[in-house]
């Protein structure tokens, strides 16, 4: 991988204009932006693979598949857990792995230029997983319930590589020096609006596929995992490879290109133990200088650690406790998925209008 200042995306002043994303003053906004595609279309799949699973995994503990059928509230047991505490076992497994090597992610951003390489290892690992999981059926399925741990850390991993870019995609020069803070909002804003545009949109393809077709949720879970992980595999190949990139009469996707490092190592110290310094900085800093801050990144954790989750509460949730079958979780969830939509296009309008600070405030209050 170079390190030639021509692949610093702070020496390129190149501007872009997407018909998909509008015009941008650093063309690699675009690319931020299709991997948001990319990250929403992921996680639309993830609802289909729990119902899935959950099914798989009740009918080999002994129980009746559908929740309907089973008005004894079977507690049969399947690898010493209930079939439900699968899912959560394999999504909390999932977020512990990811959260444990987020600290070793942020320190290879800061000190060394290699975010691109480990976002497009990290990116590969999570198509290759979704790719595998088209695989998924009776004889499969645990083991592609424990593949989705490493599916979760990849893509908590990924998502740390791709912010990383975010700061370059708002500067104003040359330099890197002056920012803009509205385009920084615009630009958060939208990749929000694009991941979750892109998960909603697949989500009610492939449910009303599932709804009117009738071909079973293991079967649908086939067909969603192996189109989706296709279709996210091309994205990340034109977006992390440096000399890929496409541009098409309709679609343009610019590659993310090479950052060099913001910060020094010191001499005898591995990524490991900066990455323990950085924790014990940030921990000190947080607590004895900006308090404030430290208590909304707490309730931001909280939050974000409610949202990432709901996917796979909700389906345990819906499933087991209110017996509702996969039609009916399907539709629930895309209700929930629909309403939002409005509250976060509306959220770019706000953050115009007011701070970015009050909307927040007011959205979680």
């Amino acid at each position: 991988m170079s390190g030639n200042d021509q692949d610093d995306p702070s020496s390129s002043s190149e501007k872009v204009s997407s018909k998909l994303f509008g015009n941008w003053r650093q063309a690699h906004t675009v690319g931020y932006l299709w991997d948001n595609t990319a990250s929403g279309l992921i996680l639309s799949t993830t609802t289909f693979l729990n119902l899935a699973i959950l099914r798989l995994a009740t009918v080999a503990a002994g129980c009746p598949g559908n929740p309907e059928d089973d008005d004894e509230n079977c507690t049969k047991s399947v690898y010493g857990l209930k079939p439900e505490s699968v899912l959560t076992a394999v999504a909390t497994a999932g977020q512990l792995v990811g959260a444990f090597l987020t600290p070793f992610a942020g320190a290879i951003c800061d000190y060394t230029s290699k975010r691109r390489i480990v976002g497009a290892i990290s990116g590969w690992i999570l198509a290759l997983c979704t790719l595998i999981q088209a695989g998924l059926h009776a004889k499969t399925w645990f083991i592609m319930a424990l593949l989705q741990i490493f599916a979760i850390a990849s893509y908590v991993i990924h998502q740390a590589m791709v912010l990383s870019y975010l700061p370059g995609l708002s500067r104003l020069d040359d330099t890197g020096v002056l920012d803009d803070p509205d385009v920084r909002y615009r630009v958060n804003a939208c990749s929000v609006i694009t991941a979750f545009g892109a998960n909603l949109s697949s989500y009610i393809f492939f449910g009303a596929i599932f709804v009117f077709s009738g071909i079973g949720i293991v079967n649908i879970v086939n067909l969603v995992q192996g189109v989706i992980g296709v279709v996210v595999s091309l994205i990340y190949f034109f977006i992390w490879h440096p000399d890929n990139g496409y541009k098409g009469a309709f679609i343009h996707i610019p590659p993310l290109k090479h950052i060099h490092p913001i910060k020094l190592i010191e001499s005898c110290s591995g990524i490991s133990i900066i990455a323990l310094k950085e924790i014990r900085a940030s921990y000190i800093l947080l607590y004895f200088d900006f308090p404030d801050v430290g208590r909304f990144l707490c309730g931001y954790a909280i939050a974000n650690a409610a949202a990432s989750s709901f996917a796979t509460l909700a389906v345990v949730f819906l499933s087991q406790y209110l017996n509702f079958d996969e039609t009916k979780t399907l539709y629930v969830i895309a209700q929930v998925l629909i309403i939002s939509l409005p509250a976060g296009a509306y959220g770019v309008k706000l953050m115009a209008r007011f701070l970015p600070k009050k909307v927040f405030l007011n959205t979680v209050g």
